[in-house]
């Protein structure tokens, strides 16, 4: 800003004062937009993924939440919106506490900035405030969450009959956001969550159900694709599942375990070293035991994606494992690569859902093992993909 400075110089001694606060002006309108530009760029990429449930939660009611370092005065410009919406208030835990429950917006965001000390502890160090107030988490981000409003539970009984759209890990299952399958959810939607719990979306929030024994459950957007009738191609069938002992069974016959073990559609594979198969006896059931003979970066089975598979159709990869020292199902070359451990002395039945996407590399799923030492196991009874969602199987 030579101009200004040129100002200040040339201005009498008692008129530099002023001519100094109008230089600081000059530099403030000339400088501060392409700073703010540059900084809402870094905005917008910390909270990417929140943005799109931004948008829905400010045509309700919707606050940032403030805390020390969790960078709230970026987080209120982006909540915000352009055009700016006023209604979108910066509140701490103080006015929360002062507001009633039903002054309360019905959408909190939570905004962490990458670096910020509590990016990975603020979800339990602030769960008792978050009850308290009466906020339950509507979906989670790499970088924050959504919360939302609960209402007090209904019980739905024995004689019930749910039809629900499932919302997986990672989902944002507010109104007018869309669910994997296509579906926007609206106020009066029933959501299912991976641990089985449902939630009614009411206008003033999310109201809790509480479903007895024998109530019934139809995921509308599970089940398996069916590829052959209308558009768009592999409309999901729908799932269903009874209420037994405070969790959802399947309410029609499951898929057939693999007749072979190891099935030939499975490829063993080890990094850097050598592994045995073994077929151990007197369990009942048959499986197939993986066993790393040396040590090695990973020991695997994996699969390959059926060939046809169209692009952004729901599938769930199930495995049925045993395995102590830990192991997980993954995707390998997919976009984003997933992964779901498990670690366990029993039999377990882990589940991995995803939108199958092309990308134009290999790919493939796999079950096993990471950086795992000689003599490292694990045990193996199923393992395939279904197109489709399949929860609570």
């Amino acid at each position: 800003m030579p101009g200004a400075w040129l100002l200040v110089q040339r201005t009498p001694q008692p008129r530099r004062a002023l001519a100094a606060a109008l230089a600081g002006g000059l530099a403030l309108v000339a400088c501060g937009p392409p700073i703010v530009e540059r900084n809402r760029a870094n905005w917008l990429a910390w909270w990417a993924d929140l943005k799109p449930a931004l948008a829905q939660a400010r045509t309700g009611s919707l606050a940032v939440l403030v805390y020390p370092n969790w960078g709230y005065f970026a987080g209120h410009v982006l909540a915000a919106g352009n055009p700016v919406h006023p209604a979108v208030r910066a509140l701490d835990s103080g006015d929360l506490d002062a507001l009633p429950a039903a002054g309360r917006p019905r959408y909190l965001a939570a905004m962490l900035m990458p670096g910020s000390v509590e990016t990975s502890t603020w979800r339990l160090r602030h769960a008792a405030e978050f009850e308290r107030w009466g906020y339950a988490t509507a979906g989670d981000s790499a970088q924050g969450a959504i919360l939302e409003r609960t209402l007090p539970p209904v019980p739905a009984p024995a004689d019930t009959r749910l039809d629900a759209w499932y919302a997986p890990a990672g989902s944002m299952a507010i109104t007018g956001e869309a669910e994997f399958s296509g579906h926007v959810l609206r106020d009066g939607d029933v959501v299912a969550d991976p641990s089985g719990g449902l939630v009614r979306l009411d206008p003033h929030g999310r109201q809790p159900l509480e479903p007895a024994p024998g109530a019934v459950l139809r995921l509308l957007n599970c089940g398996e694709l069916d590829f052959t009738r209308g558009f768009p191609p592999g409309r999901p069938a729908g799932a269903l599942y009874r209420r037994e002992a405070g969790r959802w069974i399947p309410a029609e016959a499951g898929v057939a375990a693999e007749s072979r073990l190891p099935s030939p559609s499975w490829y063993a594979s080890i990094g850097g070293g050598t592994y045995v198969q073994e077929l151990p006896a007197g369990e009942g059931a048959p499986f197939v035991r993986l066993r790393a003979a040396s040590d090695a970066r990973w020991l695997i089975y994996s699969a390959a994606y059926p060939d046809g598979l169209p692009d952004g159709v729901p599938v769930t990869v199930r495995a049925v494992v045993r395995c102590p020292n830990g192991c997980s199902i993954s995707t390998a070359g997919h976009t984003p690569e997933l992964d779901q451990p498990v670690r366990s002395d029993d039999w377990t039945t882990v589940n991995l859902t995803f939108a199958y996407r092309r990308n134009g590399r290999p790919q493939h799923y796999a079950v096993g093992m990471a950086r795992c030492h000689r003599g490292d196991w694990f045990d193996l009874r199923s393992f395939d993909l279904r197109a489709g969602c399949f929860p609570y199987e």
